[in-house]
C-alpha cells in the first residue's frame, strides 16, 4: 500500500479490519476497511466490493460516511473512507446511560436514518451491528462505515430468521436495526447485563424508566418488538416506517414536560363556580346556561352547513381547474418526451420544466432526471438528477406503464439515484420491449453492444426495424460497417441506412455521412458525404452538428467560418454532446481560429470531463500540471487525472504520465515505471512518444534488452518520421550517416 501510510488498528472483527491510516500524496487521514477476499470466485468478490465503495462514494448523508479509494492488495479488498475523529460504536455503547432518554432516542435516529438512505438506493443492508457506525462523542454524530451490499458473517443475535435459513426478505434489516437498538437501549436500561440478558429483559420485563418518560420507554419496547417478529409479514415493512416512529417517540419525550407544565397552569387559572344559597337563583342560572349553549350547538352547526357547501363548490370548482391544469401538463410533457429522444435535450428540458411548473407528477420528476443527467456539467446537476430519480422512483416501481418501466431501465443504466446495474436495467427494458416501447430497445441494443453480444444486440435492432424505428435502421447497419457480426453485407448497409433516412433519422443520415466519407462505397464521396451531413443537421442529429461544426472551424471540406463553427459546436454541447463539448474546450486552449482563452477552455473541459469524455479527463491533467488558466499547480491531482484518462488508453495523457515519472513530478523518479507508459503511448500511436523513445535509447538514457541501442533507436525514428515528426527524419540522417 504506498499511497497510504498505517498509524493504528482501531477494530479488528468478523467484518474485517478498520484501521486509521495518512494519504502520502496529501498528508490527509482516512480509515482504511479492508477485508480479505475468499480463494473461491474472487473476481465476484472484487465486483462486490466494488459496488459496496462506489454506493459509499454517491451517498451525500451525515450519517453515512463517504468512500474515497478502492483497490485490492495481498487478495484484500480495501476501501478507503474519509475521516471522522471518533471511536466505533461498539465502544461507546456502554457510556450510554450518561445520556438522556431524548438523546438516546435522537441518536437512534441518525442509525435508522442512515440504513433509509442506503435503502433508497435499492440496497437492503446485511450487515447491520455495532461493527457497522463510528460515533464523535463530543455532537453524538453516528456515521455507517459500511454500504451492506457484501455480507460478512456478523453475530447471529442480529440476524433475522430468514436470514439465519440463507434466505432475505425485503424488511430483513428492520429485524437487525431492532436487535441492535436492542442492545442499545438495553445498556441505559440494564448496564450490568450481557447481550443475551438485555434481550431477555427487554422482552419479558418492563421498562426501569423514570416516571416522566414511562410512557415513552413502554412505546419504544413495543415498537422495538415489533421490529423482531419472527415473520416478516408481520414485522415493519421498512427503515423508514420505523424511523418515522421513533421521530414520534423523540417528539413526544421533548414536549413532556411542557405540556404537564401547560396542564398545571391550566388547573390554576380555571374559574372558581361561586356557591348558590338561593337554589332558585341557581336553577335560573342553569337554565339560562343550558339554553345559551344549546344556542351556540345550533350556531355551530348552521356554520358548519355553511362551510360545507363553500368547500364543496371550491372542490368542484378546483377539480374542473386542475384537469384543465393537467390536461396541459400532459400536453408539455408529451412535447418534452418527443424532443428527449430526438436528443435535442435543451430543448425538452424546457418543455419539462413548463409541465413542473404546473403539477409535479413523477413521470414529468424522471423525465427531469434523465434530462439533467444527459446534459450534466458539474456535480450539482449530478447531484438533482440523483435527488429527482429518487423522488419518482417509488411511484415508477408502481406504475405499469412503458414510459415507466423504461424510466427505470434508465436509472440502472446510469446510477441515476440507484446504484448502476446493467443487467437489471435490461431487465426493465425486456419489459417495456413488450409493450413495443421503442427508445427501449435501443438501449438494449446498447447495453448489449458494450457487453460484446453484437449477434443479440442485432436480432433486438431487427425487432425494433419491424416496429417502423428509424435508429434501428442505423444501429445494425454500423454493426455490420464496423465488422461486428460474422456476416457483413455493405449494400444492405446502405439500404438501412437510406431507410432509416427516410423515415426521417438524422443518425441514419449522419450514418450515410459517414458511410460515404470512409469509402465503403468503393470510393470516398465528400460532396455525397457532406450533403447527408447537412440533412442530418437540419433534423437535429448532434453528431451532425458536432462534425459540421468543427469542419467549418477548421476550413476542412467546407468554407471556413469561425462563428458557423462555434454556433454549431455550442448547440451539440448544450444538448449534451461530449465530444462537442471537448472541441470548445480545445478551440479555446489551443487558440484555434479564436482567441486563446484557457479559463474558458477549463470551463468546457470540466463539462466534458462529466460527460465523460477521456480526452477532457487528461486536459484537466495538463491544467493541473502545468498551471494553465490562473490553476495552482497540483502535481499529485494532475497524475489522477492522466491515470484515469489513460486506462482509457488516451494516448496524450499515457505520455505525460511517463514525463512525470521521468521528472519526479507528483511521483518519485522512476525510469523503470517511465518506459511502459512512453510504450503504450508509442503503440497508441503518438508520434511524440516515439521520437521520445528513439531519442532516449539514443542516449543511452534507455537501455535496449534483445538487440544494440542504435537499432531501437532507428525503429522508434522511423516510427515517429511516418507520422510526419520532422525531428526524427533528422535523427534518421544523423544516425544513417555515422
Amino acid at each position: 500500500m504506498e499511497k497510504y501510510k498505517i498509524l493504528q488498528q482501531i477494530t479488528d472483527n468478523t467484518s474485517g479490519k478498520l484501521f486509521l491510516a495518512e494519504n502520502r500524496t496529501n498528508n490527509q487521514k482516512v480509515f482504511l476497511k479492508t477485508v480479505a477476499l475468499p480463494r473461491e470466485n474472487t473476481a465476484y468478490w472484487v465486483e462486490q466490493h466494488k459496488k459496496n465503495g462506489y454506493l459509499l462514494s454517491q451517498v451525500q448523508h451525515p450519517n453515512v460516511i463517504r468512500s474515497c479509494d478502492f483497490f485490492i492488495n495481498n487478495h484484500h479488498a480495501i476501501t478507503a473512507l474519509e475521516y471522522m475523529q471518533g471511536i466505533p460504536f461498539a465502544q461507546f455503547i456502554p457510556s450510554v446511560t450518561r445520556y438522556s432518554f431524548c438523546e438516546q432516542v435522537e441518536m437512534a435516529m441518525q442509525i435508522v436514518s442512515a440504513i433509509t438512505t442506503v435503502n433508497e438506493y435499492g440496497v437492503v443492508h446485511q450487515n447491520i451491528s455495532p461493527d457497522s457506525f463510528i460515533v464523535r462523542q463530543n455532537d453524538r454524530r453516528i456515521k455507517l462505515i459500511d454500504a451492506g451490499i457484501v455480507a460478512y458473517q456478523i453475530p447471529k443475535g442480529y440476524l433475522s430468521p430468514e436470514r439465519l435459513q440463507r434466505k432475505a426478505a425485503p424488511n430483513s434489516d428492520v429485524y437487525s436495526l431492532g436487535a441492535l437498538l436492542y442492545v442499545f437501549f438495553g445498556y441505559a436500561l440494564y448496564p450490568q447485563e450481557n447481550f443475551l440478558g438485555k434481550m431477555y429483559h427487554t422482552n419479558h420485563l418492563p421498562p426501569l424508566a423514570p416516571t416522566s418518560h414511562q410512557e415513552n420507554f413502554q412505546r419504544l419496547s413495543q415498537l422495538l418488538q415489533h421490529t423482531l417478529e419472527a415473520n416478516p409479514a408481520q414485522r415493519l415493512q421498512n427503515a423508514l416506517q420505523l424511523k418515522n416512529e421513533l421521530k414520534e417517540i423523540y417528539k413526544a419525550a421533548s414536549s413532556n414536560t411542557a405540556k404537564i407544565s401547560k396542564t398545571i397552569k391550566k388547573r390554576l387559572s380555571a374559574p372558581i363556580e361561586p356557591r348558590k344559597d338561593d337554589e332558585e337563583e341557581f336553577v335560573k342560572a342553569k337554565v339560562a346556561r343550558a339554553k345559551k349553549k344549546s344556542r351556540r350547538k345550533l350556531m355551530g352547526i348552521l356554520l358548519v352547513l355553511l362551510v360545507s357547501v363553500v368547500l364543496i363548490s371550491m372542490q368542484l370548482y378546483s377539480s374542473q381547474q386542475k384537469h384543465e391544469q393537467n390536461k396541459k401538463a400532459f400536453s408539455y410533457f408529451q412535447e418534452a418526451r418527443q424532443l428527449f429522444q430526438q436528443e435535442r435535450y435543451s430543448d425538452a428540458r424546457k418543455q419539462n420544466q413548463k409541465a413542473l411548473a404546473i403539477v409535479e407528477k413523477p413521470l414529468f420528476l424522471i423525465q427531469k432526471a434523465l434530462i439533467v443527467f444527459e446534459c450534466r456539467k458539474n456535480n450539482e446537476d449530478v447531484s438533482l438528477a440523483n435527488e429527482l430519480a429518487r423522488k419518482a422512483r417509488p411511484t415508477l416501481e408502481k406504475l405499469n406503464s412503458a414510459f415507466a418501466i423504461h424510466s427505470l431501465g434508465m436509472m440502472y443504466t446510469h446510477g441515476i439515484g440507484v446504484l448502476e446495474d446493467r443487467n437489471r436495467a435490461l431487465n426493465y427494458y425486456n419489459l417495456a420491449m413488450k409493450r413495443q416501447y421503442i427508445p427501449s430497445f435501443l438501449e438494449a441494443g446498447t447495453i448489449l453492444e458494450k457487453q460484446k453480444k453484437y449477434l443479440e444486440a442485432a436480432k433486438v435492432y431487427q425487432r425494433a426495424i419491424k416496429l417502423k424505428s428509424p435508429e434501428a435502421f442505423e444501429r445494425l447497419a454500423l454493426l455490420h460497417l464496423h465488422k461486428r457480426l460474422t456476416t457483413n453485407n455493405i449494400v444492405n448497409a446502405e439500404v438501412w441506412l437510406k431507410k432509416g433516412a427516410s423515415l426521417g433519422s438524422g443518425r441514419a443520415m449522419n450514418g450515410l455521412a459517414y458511410f460515404y466519407f470512409n469509402t465503403y462505397s468503393g470510393a470516398q464521396d465528400i460532396n455525397e458525404s457532406m450533403s447527408w451531413l447537412r440533412k442530418a443537421v437540419k433534423y437535429g442529429d448532434l453528431t451532425a452538428y458536432y462534425n459540421l461544426g468543427k469542419f467549418h472551424l477548421q476550413g476542412v471540406f467546407v468554407e471556413q467560418d469561425t462563428q458557423k463553427g462555434l454556433k454549431y459546436l455550442e448547440y451539440a454541447a448544450e444538448n449534451g454532446h461530449a465530444n462537442a463539448t471537448f472541441e470548445l474546450g480545445e478551440a479555446y486552449f489551443i487558440g484555434k481560429k479564436v482567441e486563446k482563452d484557457h479559463r474558458r477552455a477549463l470551463v468546457y473541459f470540466r463539462q466534458a470531463a462529466f460527460k465523460n469524455s477521456v480526452e477532457a479527463v487528461g486536459r484537466l491533467g495538463d491544467f493541473y500540471h502545468y498551471g494553465y488558466g490562473g490553476v495552482a499547480e497540483d502535481h499529485s491531482l494532475a497524475f489522477e487525472y492522466y491515470t484515469k484518462s489513460a486506462e482509457k488508453n488516451n494516448m496524450l495523457a499515457t505520455h505525460q504520465l511517463g514525463l512525470m515519472y521521468y521528472y519526479g513530478r507528483g511521483v518519485k523518479k522512476d525510469l523503470n515505471k517511465m518506459i511502459p507508459y512512453f510504450t503504450k503511448a508509442a503503440q497508441l500511436g503518438y508520434a511524440e512518444s516515439m521520437y521520445t523513445l528513439g531519442l532516449m535509447t539514443e542516449k543511452g538514457i534507455v537501455r535496449a534488452q534483445a538487440t544494440d541501442n542504435r537499432t531501437v533507436a532507428i525503429y522508434w525514428y522511423k516510427q515517429a518520421a511516418a507520422k510526419g515528426d520532422v525531428r526524427s527524419k533528422e535523427a534518421l540522417i544523423r544516425l544513417q550517416a555515422k
